[in-house]
C-alpha cells in the first residue's frame, strides 16, 4: 500500500495562459506589455504597480492607473538607457497627466494641454532623452536621461505672441516678450545625487508658473515615492522658470507625467461573427446569436452542463441563459460531483426550461433552510413506482394536480410524484427520502402528488386552505432527516423559496413558514443532471514530445500504463473504506499570494519554476531556486509534478510545486481517509486528483488540459 501511494505521479498539462505572454529564446515572459494589455486581458484589473516590458525583455516597473473600463493612464517609475517607445504605452499627445508630491506627504493631479487655440493645429511632443524642434533643458548636461514635454514647437514659440499651457480645463497665458522659445516640461530620471544647473537661483518663480499646481485636485492612488522626479518648467520669454523643492514650488518634492492610453474597437476582436460597437464610452462587442462573453468567445450557457464544457465543473453561482428566450439570463448554483451534477435555481422572473436543467429524473434534491442552517434530502418515488421519472415543470402542471397558490404566488417549479391517473387510486403512495419510504393510504382518491417551489414576485401571502388542513407527520419527515450541506456547497439565500406540498387524499397539506412547518425559511430544488469524464481533462500519454495537434488529439494509453494507475486508485479507495467518514479538509496549495476558485470557496495556491537553467518570472509568484523546489515537498509526498503550458509559439517545461497538503498519515500501513480525500480530491482515484489540478490551475487564470503517466524511481 505505502509502496502504490508513493509511486510518483507525473502529471502533463497543456494550458494556455489568459494573460499577456511573450516568448523568450529560452522561456516565456510572463509580462504584459503595457498597462493597456493588462486592461485588456482583465476589464476588474486594480489601478496599481506592475511589470511591463517591451522588445529588450528588461522589467520595467509602472504605475496604471485604470481610470475606466476604456481608458487609463501610465507612469513610468525608471526606463533604461536604451531606446524606449513610448507610443508603446501612450494613445494620444493630447494630453499629458502630471502628478505632483508635496512635503505634506499628498499628492495631487491635473491633466496639461496645448492651449486651445493652438490645438486645431499642434499637440504635446513627448520624446525620450530628446528634444527635436524644441529648445534644450537647462540640466540635460547635468541630468542625463530625461522625459521630455513640448508645448509649442521652437518654431512657433520663437515670437512676441500669447503662449502658455492648459490645465485643469483652463488657458493660461502669457505674452512671450522676447521671443524666447522655451515650452516646456523635463521630468528627469536620474538616480545619482542632484547636481543641477544654477539658473532657479535667478529666475523666475512667479504665480502663473504655479497655476498648474493650484488647479490640481487630490489625488488618491497610491502612487509610490520614487516614481516622483525632479523636474523642470520653461516657458518664453517673462513666462517663467522653476523646479521643485525651490521658491513657490519648496513645497513641491517631485512629479511624474502619466501617458494616456485608450481601448477603442482596433484594440477588441469579436469572435464568431460579433460586432465592436461603442456602449457606456468602451468598446464593446455585440455578439451574434449562441455567442457571450466580453470577445463573443463562449458559447451561450444554457445549464450547467454547458458551464462544465466551456469553464469546467468548478462548483459555484453562475449565469445562465434561458433557450426559449436568450435575452433572459440568471443565476444558478451548479454543484459538481464525480458524475453527475445538481442545478439549483434562484427566484428569478426569467422562463426556465426545466428540460434543459434536469436530465436523470430519478431523483432530485432538495435542500431546505432552517435557523439559518441547511440541509439536503434525497427525494425519489416509492419502491412501488420506482421505475415511474419524477416530473419537474416551470409554470405548469400538466398530467398532475393543479397547486392551490398557482395563480397568487407564480411563476413556480413543479416537482410531480404520481400523475393524476395513477394518484386517483385508493392505495399507497408517499415519497421516498434518503433510501427510505415515507407512505401513506389515499383515502379519498384525490390524487394530489406534488412540492410547488414559488418565485412570488409579488410577495403575496398564500391561499388559507394551510390554516384548516393539514399538517402531517409525513409533510415533516423529509425535512426531519436532512443532511446538514458542507459548507462550501451551501447557497446564497436567495434560492430559498415558499413552497407548497399536497398528497392525497389523507397525505397531508402544509405551507413553509406556518405550523409545525414555521421554522422552515424555504427551499431550493436540485434537478440532477450528468456528467461524462472528458478524454480532454483526463487523458495519459508517456510522450514528452507533445505538440499543438497532440493536444487536442492525445490517445488514451496504454493498457500496463492504466492499470498501474488503477493500482493506485484501488489501495488508496480500499483504504479509505476501512475507516469511517471524516470531514474533507479545505485543499490548500503553497504560494504567497492566493487565487479564489472561480465560484468556490476553495483556495489554491501555487509556485512555477522553468525547467531550464532560467527562473520563469511568473506575476504573483516568487522566484525559487530548484534546490528551493526541491524541499517543497512537490506532488504526492515529496516528488515533483512536471507539467507542460502551451504558450504563443509551442510548449516549454516549467514545474508546478502545488501541494495540497497531503498530511499523509500512515496507521498499520493504511492511509488516514481525511488524508486519502484530500490526495484523492474526495475518493475518486488518480482521475478526480487530476480534476483538482485542473481546477486549481484554471482558479489561476489557465484553460487546462491535463494527462498524467506513472513512473517508479523516477
Amino acid at each position: 500500500m505505502e509502496r502504490s501511494v508513493n509511486t510518483v505521479i507525473r502529471i502533463f498539462a497543456a494550458f494556455q495562459l489568459t494573460n499577456y505572454f511573450v516568448i523568450a529564446s529560452s522561456s516565456c515572459d510572463a509580462w504584459p506589455r503595457s498597462c493597456k494589455d493588462i486592461l485588456l486581458s482583465n476589464p476588474q484589473s486594480k489601478s496599481g504597480e506592475y511589470t511591463i516590458t517591451q522588445d529588450t525583455k528588461t522589467p520595467i516597473s509602472v504605475f496604471c492607473e485604470f481610470s475606466s473600463k476604456s481608458h487609463g493612464y501610465t507612469y513610468l517609475k525608471d526606463y533604461s538607457e536604451s531606446q524606449f517607445n513610448l507610443r508603446s504605452i501612450c494613445s494620444t499627445t493630447d494630453e499629458v497627466k502630471v502628478v505632483h508630491l508635496r512635503t505634506s506627504g499628498k499628492r495631487y493631479g491635473t491633466v496639461l494641454e496645448e492651449l486651445k487655440r493652438y490645438q486645431s493645429n499642434y499637440s504635446l511632443s513627448l520624446q525620450i532623452n530628446e528634444n527635436i524642434g524644441f529648445n534644450t533643458p537647462l540640466n540635460a548636461p547635468f541630468l542625463g536621461k530625461y522625459i521630455y514635454v513640448g508645448f509649442l514647437p521652437r518654431s512657433i514659440a520663437a515670437r512676441r505672441s500669447i503662449q502658455g499651457y492648459r490645465a485643469g480645463s483652463k488657458d493660461w497665458e502669457f505674452n512671450n516678450c522676447d521671443a524666447n522659445p522655451n515650452s516646456y516640461i523635463a521630468f528627469f530620471y536620474n538616480n545619482s545625487p542632484l547636481q543641477t544647473h544654477s539658473y532657479h537661483k535667478r529666475c523666475c518663480y512667479n504665480k502663473y508658473m504655479r497655476n498648474w499646481i493650484d488647479v490640481s485636485t487630490n489625488y488618491s492612488l497610491p502612487i509610490p515615492k520614487d516614481f516622483f522626479r525632479f523636474f523642470e518648467m520653461h516657458m518664453g520669454g517673462c513666462g517663467g522658470y522653476v523646479v521643485p523643492n525651490y521658491g513657490t514650488f519648496s513645497d513641491i518634492v517631485g512629479a511624474v507625467p502619466g501617458f494616456r492610453f485608450d481601448v477603442t474597437c482596433s484594440d477588441i476582436h469579436c469572435h464568431h461573427g460579433g460586432s465592436c460597437i461603442i456602449a457606456n464610452g468602451r468598446p464593446t462587442c455585440l455578439c451574434s446569436s449562441g455567442f457571450t462573453g466580453s470577445q463573443c468567445k463562449e458559447k451561450i450557457p444554457f445549464s450547467c452542463k454547458d458551464i462544465a464544457i466551456s469553464k469546467g465543473p468548478i462548483t459555484g453561482e453562475y449565469l445562465i441563459y434561458s433557450r426559449t428566450k436568450q435575452n433572459q439570463s440568471y443565476n444558478v448554483f451548479c454543484e459538481f460531483h464525480q458524475t453527475y451534477g445538481l442545478t439549483f435555481v434562484s427566484n428569478t422572473n426569467a422562463i426556465i426550461d426545466a428540460n434543459e436543467l434536469f436530465e436523470i429524473k430519478s431523483q432530485v434534491v432538495v435542500r431546505h433552510l432552517r435557523n439559518n442552517k441547511q440541509y439536503d434530502s434525497i427525494l425519489e418515488q416509492i419502491t412501488p413506482y420506482a421505475d415511474k421519472p419524477l416530473t419537474v415543470k416551470y409554470n405548469s402542471f400538466a398530467g398532475f394536480r393543479a397547486p392551490l397558490n398557482a395563480k397568487k404566488m407564480g411563476p413556480y417549479l413543479y416537482l410531480g410524484f404520481l400523475d393524476n391517473n395513477t394518484a386517483k387510486a385508493r392505495n399507497t403512495q408517499g415519497y421516498r427520502v434518503n433510501d427510505a419510504d415515507q407512505t401513506f393510504v389515499n383515502c379519498d382518491r384525490n390524487p394530489n402528488s406534488y412540492i410547488t417551489f414559488y418565485f412570488n414576485p409579488k410577495s403575496n401571502l398564500p391561499g388559507g386552505y394551510y390554516k384548516r388542513c393539514c399538517y402531517t407527520p409525513l409533510l415533516k419527515t423529509w425535512l426531519d432527516v436532512g443532511v446538514p450541506v458542507d459548507p462550501a456547497r451551501q447557497l446564497p439565500k436567495s434560492y430559498f423559496l415558499q413552497f407548497e406540498m399536497h398528497f392525497g387524499g389523507c397525505g397531508g397539506y402544509a405551507i413553509n413558514g406556518y405550523n409545525t412547518l414555521a421554522n422552515i425559511k424555504g427551499a431550493a430544488l436540485g434537478m440532477r443532471f450528468g456528467l461524462k469524464k472528458s478524454v480532454n481533462l483526463v487523458g495519459f500519454s508517456t510522450s514528452h514530445n507533445l505538440n499543438r495537434e497532440t493536444v487536442s488529439t492525445q490517445k488514451q494509453p496504454a493498457p500496463s500504463n492504466r492499470e498501474r494507475l488503477d493500482e493506485v486508485t484501488r489501495a488508496v479507495n480500499a483504504a479509505m473504506s476501512s475507516r469511517a467518514e471524516t470531514p474533507h479538509p479545505q485543499n490548500e496549495m503553497t504560494q504567497d499570494a492566493s487565487a479564489e476558485y472561480p465560484g468556490s470557496r476553495k483556495f489554491c495556491r501555487a509556485k512555477i519554476l522553468s525547467l531550464n537553467n532560467g527562473i520563469l518570472h511568473c506575476k504573483k509568484c516568487r522566484n525559487y531556486s530548484r534546490k528551493q523546489a526541491s524541499e517543497q515537498g512537490l506532488g504526492l509526498q515529496t516528488k515533483r509534478i512536471v507539467i507542460w503550458w502551451q504558450c504563443y509559439g509551442g510548449l516549454r517545461f516549467v514545474e508546478l510545486a502545488c501541494k495540497l497538503r497531503w498530511a499523509m498519515e500512515q496507521t498499520r500501513n493504511r492511509v488516514n481517509r481525511a488524508a486519502a480525500n484530500e490526495i484523492l480530491g474526495g475518493g475518486g482515484g488518480i482521475y478526480r486528483f487530476l480534476e483538482n489540478l485542473n481546477n486549481c490551475l484554471a482558479g489561476m487564470g489557465y484553460i487546462c488540459k491535463v494527462w498524467g503517466s506513472q513512473d517508479s524511481g523516477n
